[in-house]
């Protein structure tokens, strides 16, 4: 072996290595998800479902608000006045009763201080109780938005990546197509150059190849969409490179559609739930729109300590003072204001009981259009699944009668027509059926409960 064959292989060599290293790192750059950690990372990163934590957090302090207004009130404030001009008081002078003339009196002393602490505790008031428990409630109606938020997340991410599967499965189909298309042109070729055939034949097959490349085509950019739709629901840049994990397959089966309405009609819809919650928030917001017309009573305390001088020596002229007390008030009128906040209050509780029953209805007329849409996609994946068999069956047989000279290329043609378009529609009809299951999941709040118990306590 001469020395210049030896560094050209030693080049190629390198080279080899080289590309090798660089697709490594392509393929390292490609971020791989399952289901399951694609929906981990879309319930970390997803905005609405960021929003509705941060509502959760902020109904939390509003409980605590809640709560301090049933607590004692403490304050304390001190101040010093410098007098540059001391008031002052006229008053008849006594020394003189028959004068006419007044004498001034000032007031004070130049140097003025004073420190105040009071205390104030609520010993009834109905609106500050029914606040707290009104507050309470709203802080578990978060919770309940924010579940629903998260199942909606849940359920938009999972149809997100199986239709990244599906069309996956699609390019597969295209792609198997085309080597078949390929494999027959090189057969036809082949005859044709030995005379076997007519040039009609060899026409046929090379359309036949041309007629799929822009279908692939197709499908590899409705592929490359699919993965833009993943990547949002992630949370992702669209500049990620992301691979879905998984196979697009039948998944479990529920139970009757009766069983189901109930399990919605008994408030496990996490929406229906809040709702709920919401409409009971209401009410109590109508009991203390009426609680204004019950009185306040209230004990106060407070102490002071003041002095004046007109020297900075305070010894001589402080003063402490305390003193104790009860307070009632009752709001006699208010101009028609107190009933016309609870009207407000009540027409906005009935308003959301009529929205509450609304939700309902049409979450039972989505959940009868899920069950229709999943039992038809079933037996659609039933009818097809041995077609599919039958259809690649039917192709192996239009090749084998070509090459026996019993066959044409309009049959295997068409044989190939045939395999693409039940394939198509078996995917098609499986998706249907997960998407439908989705669905049902989602309406019945059927979430695994690890995305759920963030707030949990």
């Amino acid at each position: 072996m001469t020395l210049k064959i030896k560094k050209l292989l030693n080049l190629t060599l390198a080279s080899v290595i080289l590309c090798s290293g660089l697709t490594g790192i392509g393929y390292s750059q490609t971020k791989q998800f399952t289901l399951d950690e694609a929906v981990n990372l879309a319930v970390k990163n997803n905005g609405d479902a960021q929003v509705a934590r941060l509502v959760v957090r902020k109904s939390e302090a509003a409980v605590s608000e809640a709560y301090g207004t049933a607590l004692p009130s403490i304050n304390f404030s001190a101040g010093y006045t410098y007098n540059v001009l001391k008031p002052a008081f006229f008053m008849t002078n006594f020394t003189n009763p028959q004068s006419k003339d007044l004498l001034k009196i000032e007031m004070g002393g130049t140097n003025q201080f004073a420190a105040t602490a009071s205390l104030s505790q609520i010993v009834f008031n109905s609106a500050v109780f029914t606040a707290i428990g009104t507050s309470k409630i709203f802080y578990n109606a978060a919770k309940e938005t924010y579940k629903s938020s998260i199942t909606k997340v849940v359920s938009n991410t999972t149809k997100a990546f199986y239709g990244v599967l599906l069309s996956k499965e699609v390019v597969k189909v295209f792609e198997t197509v085309k080597a078949n298309a390929n494999n027959n042109l090189n057969t036809v070729q082949a005859l044709f150059s030995e005379g076997y055939i007519p040039e009609y034949d060899k026409i046929r097959a090379e359309v036949g190849v041309q007629l799929i490349d822009p279908e692939l085509s197709g499908a590899k950019m409705r592929y490359d969409n699919a993965l833009s739709f993943l990547k949002m629901a992630l949370g992702l840049d669209i500049r990620t490179e992301i691979e879905a994990i998984g196979d697009i397959s039948l998944v479990e089966n529920f139970k009757t559609i009766e069983d189901s309405v109930n399990t919605l009609i008994g408030n496990l819809n996490y929406e229906l739930r809040s709702l709920n919650l919401q409409k009971k928030v209401l009410k109590d917001i109508v009991s203390m729109r009426e609680s204004e017309y019950y009185p306040t009573i209230s004990l106060f305390g407070n102490y002071q300590y003041s002095g004046q001088s007109n020297t900075w020596d305070f010894a001589s002229a402080t003063v402490k003072s305390s003193a104790v007390g009860v307070n009632l008030s009752v709001s006699i009128f208010q101009g028609m204001q107190s009933n016309a906040r609870v009207q407000q209050a009540k027409i906005d509780y009935m308003s959301l009981d009529v929205k509450y029953t609304q939700v309902e209805e049409a979450m039972k007329t989505q959940l009868q259009v899920a069950f229709n849409k999943m039992t038809v996609a079933r037996e659609k994946v039933k009818s097809l699944s041995g077609s599919v068999i039958t259809a690649k069956r039917g192709y192996e047989i239009a090749e084998i009668r070509y090459k026996e000279g019993a066959g044409s290329q309009v049959e295997i043609n068409d044989a190939s027509s045939s395999v693409v378009q039940i394939n198509l529609n078996y995917l098609q009809a499986v998706y249907e059926y997960i998407d439908a299951v989705i669905d049902i999941k989602s309406i019945l709040g059927d979430v695994p409960s690890q995305y759920l118990t963030e707030f949990d306590k």
